[in-house]
């Protein structure tokens, strides 16, 4: 399990998640933690494709056939995330927060949540209380 330490001895996703997430404003935030819709702006280049990390191995198939390069290159995608790997990932983490924790991140970043089609059910599940 990743732990996160920081300097007054707190050491756990809960605490980061309410502290630099959950109550900070954005506009002073780190560039890591900012929404997606905020950072770079996706909504004003008029884009032809799009693809998800999730959806790598399929989406980058999509791209060589459209840009008619199947002769000239072959699809690769050495950083594999497998769906079980995924949920994995999901329980692990979110297993740490409480469901008020991951409502107050979903409100944050919701606008990023429906431009990439997440599921906040898909977290909730995992987070303790009620």
């Amino acid at each position: 399990m990743i732990t996160i330490q920081f300097g007054n001895g707190h050491n756990d996703i809960s605490h980061f998640a309410s502290r630099y997430l959950i109550d900070l404003e954005f506009v002073y935030s780190d560039d890591h933690w900012i929404p997606f819709y905020l950072f770079c702006t996706p909504c004003l280049i008029n884009y032809d494709i799009i693809v998800k990390v999730e959806t790598m191995l399929r989406d980058q198939v999509y791209v060589i056939r459209a840009a008619g390069l199947q002769g000239l290159i072959r699809p690769r995608w050495r950083h594999k995330m497998y769906t079980e790997e995924k949920e994995e990932t999901s329980k692990r983490y979110f297993s740490q927060l409480t469901k008020q924790e991951v409502k107050g991140l979903y409100e944050k970043y919701q606008l990023d949540f429906e431009l990439f089609d997440y599921k906040v059910d898909d977290y909730l599940k995992y987070a303790s209380g009620e």
